[in-house]
């Protein structure tokens, strides 16, 4: 009996559950049809509930999506790296109390606040306020939760190391790599997957698809070393008179690349701002004639020659050119492949430097810096001719591995037998002339005339290259400078190979102790907080133009073309004039016209247009 009462109990306990969730959900049915709630308020609402701002939801989500991949340098040292940014956008019409959105938004951007508000009352369309917030920023304004105020996401480029290995490294345009390094592995850059075939020679491990999130690239190139030859290069064009020139750093050994500079150069961080021709210039591509290395080789080539070194005299009393006939020395520059193609990036070079040896046929027989510098090496690593190559590894993010570069599956080739290349090597490092105390100095000047479509004109070229240490080279220095002027040169008693030689024994065992020093350094946890505060400041630099100066009753109108909508109107703020907006972006036109007296105007017309 007991038993039947609490079953009649309880199924009563389970009627009255399901007829109060019935009545709930008619409650809920009844609201939602007599109150204007859609999806995306019911989502507002829940993250409301759970303590949580749809804006600061869906700033979560954009930090969360990968950006452009880093380039390092082999120290880990950052060359290219990207950041996550915001713009701010406001849309006045949605706004319920402009003066307090001005005043809020002011203090959160550094914007003026009277500007803001008169940007909220006169224009009829969304409108940006600010570009370039951090995270920071963007998540101070999300919280604010003020309707028509947008933050939209976007990607920065930024090269930390300014001019240094720009020619190397190259740079973007939105998010796509133009030149260089950027260029070359757009595709392992950028996020998201691509497959192990788009990048030849890596250590794989069975993996046939790389970089589903974001890939790094590490570089052989050393920043303080490509410092070091960038400041010498410059200093040596300039001392020159002016014009072009590249310096490389090579280890003779494998062909990896330490340094590769060009000048002119540019920074990448602006590269618009620079001219054509410092923009295209492919460093390993400048050209020279071969008979600037002439002297040296035919040296090696009189080793090559006779069988016993004993046999050969040296140079001081030898005959001239060491009795070598000119087939003699030709056979030797075919044995070692002076001008013979390199399979590398760094040597692709279509449409460079077209003018240096004026037309087509003026240029056979010349050869690349890179080509001399493989030629150079192959003399002192023992007769190896080995491809440059640049790249030492590509990090992926997802399965946190590195994948190295494969040098020792390099295009490469002995050029002379062990034998023969170990005494080439000994006679060029410690019997010639060429040698000093730290190793292989060699330095040559010439000046010729060529023929330029029908015209004649002067080519100046200056080359000077390096080994150390002497018995045994770990690196190879090189530096070729096409000069602008004739003689007399700036200095009259000025001797460049002289000049050059000094640079080279100055530089020799600076880079040699950089070369060689211990790698401790590993790949940083996330991107260096320093180069990011550059980077914020480089962008808030405002160069203020100084406007003409009123005379006392006049106002005159500034110039404002150029300018963005809110820097014209903190310029207008201490006028007294309405101001009219047409468009969006950056101001084309303006009524009245600069220097134009004000008095009696009571609006100003600004034309925007966005620039592409």
């Amino acid at each position: 009996m007991k038993q039947r009462i609490r079953q009649k109990r309880g199924r009563r306990r389970y009627l009255y559950a399901i007829a109060m969730i019935l009545c709930g959900l008619v409650g809920l049915a009844v609201l939602f049809w007599w109150l204007p709630f859609t999806p995306a308020d019911c989502s507002r609402l829940l993250l409301q509930i759970f303590g949580k701002d749809e804006r600061s939801v869906l700033l979560e989500q954009d930090e969360k999506q990968p950006l452009r991949g880093t380039i390092y340098d082999r120290n880990f040292t950052e060359l290219a790296v990207s950041y996550r940014l915001y713009n701010l956008y406001v849309h006045p019409a949605e706004l319920k109390r402009k003066q307090e959105a001005a005043g809020k938004l002011a203090s959160l951007t550094g914007g003026d606040q009277d500007a803001l508000l008169d940007m909220f009352r006169f224009s009829q369309r969304a409108v940006k306020i600010a570009d370039g917030l951090d995270g920071h920023q963007a998540a101070a304004i999300a919280s604010l939760g003020m309707a028509g105020v947008f933050l939209m996401p976007v990607e920065q480029r930024f090269y930390p190391a300014h001019t240094a290995a720009a020619h190397l490294v190259g740079f973007t345009e939105k998010d796509r790599g133009l030149a260089g390094v950027e260029a070359w592995f757009d595709t392992v850059l950028q996020p998201g997957a691509f497959r192990s075939d788009e990048v030849q020679g890596l250590i794989l491990n069975s993996q046939e698809l790389l970089g589903r999130t974001t890939s790094d690239i590490v570089l052989t190139v050393d920043l303080d070393i490509q410092r070091r030859v960038e400041q010498k290069l410059r200093e040596s064009v300039q001392a020159m008179g002016g014009g072009k020139g590249m310096a490389m750093v090579l280890e003779p050994a494998s062909g990896r690349l330490l340094a590769l500079a060009g000048w002119p150069s540019l920074n990448p961080n602006y590269f618009w701002l620079a001219d054509e021709q410092a923009r295209r210039m492919k460093p390993g591509c400048l050209q020279l004639d071969p008979s600037m290395l002439r002297p040296l080789l035919q040296h090696a080539a009189a080793v090559w020659k006779y069988d016993e070194p004993d046999d050969l005299l040296p140079e001081t009393v030898a005959a001239p050119g060491y009795g070598l006939s000119e087939d003699d020395y030709n056979s030797y520059i075919g044995a070692i492949g002076l001008s013979e193609d390199i399979d590398s990036l760094l040597t692709t070079c279509p449409g460079q430097n077209s003018a240096d040896y004026g037309s087509h046929q003026d240029r056979n027989g010349k050869i690349t810096a890179m080509q001399a510098a493989v030629t150079l090496a192959s003399q002192i690593n023992g007769g190896w001719r080995y491809t440059p190559f640049f790249l030492e590894s590509v990090y992926d993010h997802e399965t946190s591995h590195f994948f190295p570069y494969r040098f020792d599956q390099l295009k490469k080739k002995h050029v002379l037998s062990p034998a023969l290349g170990v005494r080439v090597r000994r006679e060029l490092l410690l019997n010639s002339l060429f040698s000093g105390k730290q190793g292989l100095v060699y330095a040559k000047s010439q000046k010729k005339v060529i023929a330029d479509n029908g015209l004649s004109r002067y080519l100046l070229e200056d080359l000077v290259t390096a080994a150390t240490p002497l018995k045994n080279p770990q690196i190879l220095f090189f530096m070729l400078i096409r000069r602008n002027n004739l003689e007399p040169l700036p200095a009259e008693d000025m001797d460049s190979e002289r000049m050059l030689a000094a640079v080279a024994g100055e530089l020799m065992p600076i880079l040699h102790t950089l070369a060689t020093r211990e790698e401790i350094a590993d790949l940083p946890v996330g991107k260096n907080e320093e180069n990011f505060r550059r980077f914020l400041i480089s962008r808030r630099i405002d160069y203020k133009e100084t406007d003409p100066v009123p005379v006392q009753g006049e106002q005159i109108m500034p110039s404002l073309v150029g300018l963005s909508l809110r820097k014209a109107l903190q310029r207008l703020n201490r006028y007294e004039v309405r101001v009219r907006i047409q468009g969006s972006g950056r101001i084309v036109s303006q009524q009245p016209k600069p220097g134009s007296l004000l008095n009696g105007e009571t609006e100003c017309k600004l034309v925007l247009q966005s620039i592409q």
